[in-house]
């Protein structure tokens, strides 16, 4: 956060009244001869105000300048005064601008990014700042002085839920169960440890129903002294004794005792760590945890459950100016005045405070945080209907309607992001959008056990598969097959630091199969050449969450043999084709770099999955397949080893054989 030298006083230059001040003009921008539904708010003036170059806000005795300067400062460290020092000797420095945006969230809350040098993204900075920022401090210490905590933030926790319980019928929904274990946290005042207690023996109470809090968190190696096993399961439904949770449970306990709620799911406590079967069985129920819970408490930045909920902030940035009040100022602009205040009566002005602290960006917050890495809290974060994020300097709420700010900067509709979304109904492109936005974020999510990698997408698994009326088939659908199994993995420039081993427990088809993040084919086909005879899918116990036994597609399909003409690339595409074989050159994407050694065996084929060409003659669309192997001539088993498209048909004439895809 910014220099305590900053938190002085003073009265603010012309231009940073323009910035920090005067209200901006609504204006609604157009886009190809139609107006947004949303409107912006620019300055009075002009969008940009230009000031003077960096040594300029440095030697400047403005409060308002040198809050600027430290932001470009401390957002862009050293560089920035090796950058002065190069360009501010030119004979025409570059300048500084602001820009200025108000928040939807509220009138007194303000964007301000600034930016130098032709918006060299090194040389940016994005600040927030509060006119009166009182009556938000009551709720929340983001906007105080004084340095807090992220717990003080737990007053607007209670007044985002008494908005979404009042506003919010899109969040509501019938309660149905409850999880098989919860963790009694006592009364509010914390005069009874925690235990464990058994669902079935709190049914009589109704009023416990959509009254229970979830914690979605990194697991670590704390968790050890304090999971619930076959052995401690006895003593844990007397008590757990509070010292022996790790900080982040601790936590968790305080936050439901503060929110007046009774009753905590924690996985490591109310799922039986050593026994197979309830772990499967209670991993298959996850859709319903997270999604019945009253609220989800997420850890977002902590890496394991060592580090608490909770982390410390510096207060923000105040400095005064003085206003002409309303009798006075009427039918005027709405205006500050910037010289020292002590020649003007107070009959005629009143102070005013601004508050100045970082923009929080989503990406820092949020997106590129220990809790969005985790594969497991995709499926906790998406299902949850209310969920509070502890980051590292304030609150997050999303709900299934907001995504908003404790400091009132951030305020969005859930749809502004694509893997938040739920789909709305079962359509088909709803659906599908959604799945294929979670599959390509949870691709590239950590996972401490491969094995895992269905289990936790089971609840994402069942809502869609319920929702959809469609049968899941390791990560694809029975629904939407042909285009499904044309996923190919994330474009990289450096091959060689790719994890090459295949996932082992799942079948080459699936991108469930290679430990790196893929994208979905959008391909919408025209035509499907293949038919899906057969699904032997097995587990040796609960579907999704269990070990998987079996995963084999039987198909009808047209495969083609083909020879691969490698360059000193691991992407190649077909180019032509003889009466024997299709001849590939430059344009195939294969799954691992191992595969390149796999493509020069003599049983590499080619096998024709759809095309999207126009149903017109005279228009040429592309054919896409499957490369696979044969690795068992007699039973014409294949196994995939990438994909590839191209502009002409190969398969004339063709007859569809029968294959098992492995």
């Amino acid at each position: 956060m910014f220099s305590s030298s900053l938190s002085s006083s003073g009265p603010l230059c012309e231009r940073c009244v323009k910035i920090f001040v005067e209200f901006p003009r609504i204006e609604r921008y157009i886009y190809g001869g139609e107006a947004l539904n949303k409107t912006v708010l620019v300055f009075n003036d002009r969008e940009k105000q230009q000031y003077p170059g960096l040594r300029s806000l440095a030697l400047g005795t403005c409060v308002g300048c040198r809050i600027l300067l430290n932001g470009l400062i401390e957002q862009n460290g050293s560089r920035l005064v090796q950058h002065v020092l190069d360009v501010e000797s030119d004979s025409a420095p570059p300048q500084v601008y602001v820009k200025s945006k108000q928040t939807r969230s509220s009138s007194h809350v303000r964007k301000i990014k600034i930016h130098h040098r032709y918006n060299e993204p090194f040389l940016a900075a994005e600040l927030a700042f509060c006119e009166n920022p009182g009556d938000m401090i009551s709720s929340s210490q983001v906007w105080a002085p004084q340095p807090s905590s992220t717990f003080d933030g737990l007053g607007s926790v209670g007044s985002w839920l008494d908005n979404c319980l009042k506003d919010h019928p899109e969040c509501h929904h019938p309660p149905s169960r409850l999880p098989t274990r919860l963790i009694d946290v006592g009364p509010p005042d914390g005069s009874k440890e925690p235990c464990l207690r058994q669902s079935s023996d709190l049914q009589s109470a109704q009023a416990i129903h959509d009254r229970y809090i979830a914690l979605s968190h990194c697991w670590g190696s704390s968790e050890a002294q304090c999971k619930t096993t076959t052995s401690t399961l006895p003593a844990h439904l007397v008590e757990i004794p509070h010292h022996l949770l790790p900080p982040t449970f601790r936590d968790a306990v305080k936050v439901t005792r503060r929110l007046n709620v009774r009753y905590l799911w924690i996985d490591s406590l109310c799922i039986v760590q050593d026994d197979t079967a309830d772990w499967s069985h209670e991993s298959s129920l996850m859709a319903s945890v997270y999604s019945e819970a009253f609220l989800t408490i997420a850890a977002t930045a902590s890496a394991n459950s060592s580090e608490g909920l909770f982390r410390d902030r510096v207060g923000a940035v105040f400095t005064e100016m003085w206003k002409p009040k309303k009798s006075l100022s009427e039918g005027m602009e709405d205006s500050f005045i910037v010289k020292d205040p002590a020649d003007v009566s107070p009959d005629t002005v009143e102070k005013r405070h601004i508050a100045i602290g970082h923009w929080p960006k989503l990406d820092d917050l949020l997106w590129d945080t220990p809790l969005f890495s985790r594969g497991w809290t995709l499926q906790e974060t998406v299902l949850s209907r209310r969920m509070v994020h502890f980051t590292s300097n304030q609150l997050i709420w999303q709900c299934w309607s907001r995504l908003l700010s404790e400091d009132s900067v951030i305020n969005q509709t859930r749809q502004d992001y694509s893997y938040l979304v739920l789909p709305s109904g079962p359509t088909h492109s709803s659906v599908r959008l959604s799945w294929q936005s979670w599959v390509e974020d949870y691709s590239g999510r950590r996972l401490s056990k491969n094995e895992d990698r269905m289990a936790a997408i089971a609840g994402l698994t069942t809502y869609v598969a319920e929702l959809a009326n469609d049968e899941p088939l390791l990560g694809l659908w029975k629904k939407t097959l042909a285009d499904d199994l044309l996923w190919r993995p994330w474009a990289t420039t450096n091959p060689t630091q790719i994890e090459d081993a295949p996932i082992s427990e799942f079948p080459s088809w699936s991108w469930l199969s290679i430990p790196r993040r893929i994208m979905c084919s959008r391909r919408s086909l025209l035509n499907e050449h293949i038919t899906l005879l057969d699904a032997r899918i097995l587990w040796t116990a609960e579907k999704f969450s269990s070990k998987l036994k079996l995963g084999d597609l039987i198909l009808r399909a047209k495969t083609q043999p083909c020879e691969l003409v490698p360059d000193a690339s691991w992407v190649y595409s077909v180019s032509e084709c003889d009466a024997r074989k299709i001849r590939l050159s430059s344009k195939w994407v294969l799954d691992r770099p191992s595969c390149l050694s796999r493509v020069h065996a003599s049983h590499t084929f080619c096998t024709l999955i759809g095309d999207n060409r126009a149903r017109s003659d005279y228009e040429i669309g592309a054919w896409y397949c499957l490369i696979t192997e044969v690795i068992d001539p007699e039973q014409n088993i294949h196994v995939r080893l990438g994909m590839t498209e191209f502009k002409e048909n190969h398969f004339a004439g063709i007859e569809p054989r029968t294959i098992t895809l492995r």
